[in-house]
């Protein structure tokens, strides 16, 4: 067998994977093959689970217009070492990160002083809880980090 022969529960999985993460974004296959370079009637047969070779860099095509870790997708078709990833998992992960990505717009969208106390605020509170634990010595170091990076931004 091909090394990108992929078996058909793995490609039944990936398209489910791809499927719902271009529904989640509100994409369409137009709009995800203008932003991936993919053509269209590719993508469809990636998510109906009708190519049965599957070149890796389409997968990272994809994955990168989807904002997904390609490492799972990988994973997903076995292309990488599995750590168990079941369709219920792979969903899950897929779902933790849309959450993150939706925290994160709303984190940018708050006013930067706004955003500036509430992270102090939260920092406060860990650094309680540390120190209740006895471990706020050992912390302190990296305490004192997050606070200039809150006080002076973050270079990204």
């Amino acid at each position: 067998m091909d090394k990108y022969t992929v078996a058909e529960e793995k490609r039944v999985l990936l398209s489910k994977v791809i499927k719902k993460k271009r529904k989640e974004k509100k994409l369409g296959l137009n709009q995800l093959a203008l932003k991936t370079g993919v053509q269209k009637s590719l993508i469809s047969r990636l998510e109906n689970a009708l190519i049965l070779k599957i070149n890796p860099h389409l997968i990272k095509l994809i994955a990168g217009g989807l904002d997904l870790d390609y490492k799972k997708l990988y994973k997903i078709v076995g292309y990488l070492d599995e750590d168990d990833y079941s369709e219920e998992n792979v969903f899950e992960k897929v779902k933790e990160e849309t959450e993150l990505s939706k925290f994160t717009e709303l984190i940018n969208s708050l006013p930067r002083d706004y955003m500036k106390k509430m992270l102090r605020e939260y920092l406060e509170k860990v650094e309680l809880e540390a120190y209740k634990n006895g471990t706020f010595e050992e912390k302190k170091g990296h305490f004192n980090l997050i606070r200039k990076a809150i006080d002076n931004g973050v270079e990204e």
